[in-house]
């Protein structure tokens, strides 16, 4: 489903059947998430921490060749992730579902939005950016998101 390049040269990627893979050079292994789930989105931090996520609210955070089950609080689909340079990691998916994790555990941020979101993304703590259906455009912090609107 998707992949994801670690500073370190590492690449990763997700997919059905809640596999991992994890390559180095020309050498691939699998690692064990702990789900069945289909994972769908993974990202990392500048430190490469790698936080994965899919269906069910399932939320992983990964570094060497382990992964570590997040609570994530909900059984959403969620379809993307992003983590800024401190750790912290910022999912979206359906129904609204914004959520803010860190460690081994994810908070709930307020949307606002019953829309299914499609990615996430920021320039920091304060500049999270969630989009999805129906032009739905949501600004994130820690105490919730709000809709902005489009020209």
């Amino acid at each position: 489903q998707q992949l994801w390049a670690t500073r370190g040269g590492e690449v990763w990627g997700v997919g059905t059947g809640g596999s991992i893979v994890k390559c180095s050079g020309a050498s691939c292994a699998r690692i064990e998430s702990g789900t069945t789930s289909p994972l769908l989105a993974i990202a990392g931090s500048p430190s490469d921490e790698l936080f994965v996520v899919g269906q069910q609210g399932t939320v992983r955070k990964c570094s060497g060749a382990s992964c570590a089950v997040v609570t994530s609080g909900t059984t959403a689909g969620l379809t993307s992730v992003w983590v800024d340079s401190d750790g912290t990691a910022w999912a979206a998916g359906a129904s609204g579902t914004v959520l803010r994790c860190r460690d081994s555990r994810c908070d709930v941020a307020a949307s606002g939005s019953t829309r299914a979101l499609a990615s996430i993304a920021g320039a920091g703590a304060g500049s999270v950016f969630a989009v999805g259906a129906s032009g739905t455009l949501l600004r994130c912090t820690a105490a919730g998101c709000e809709p902005l609107a489009t020209d």
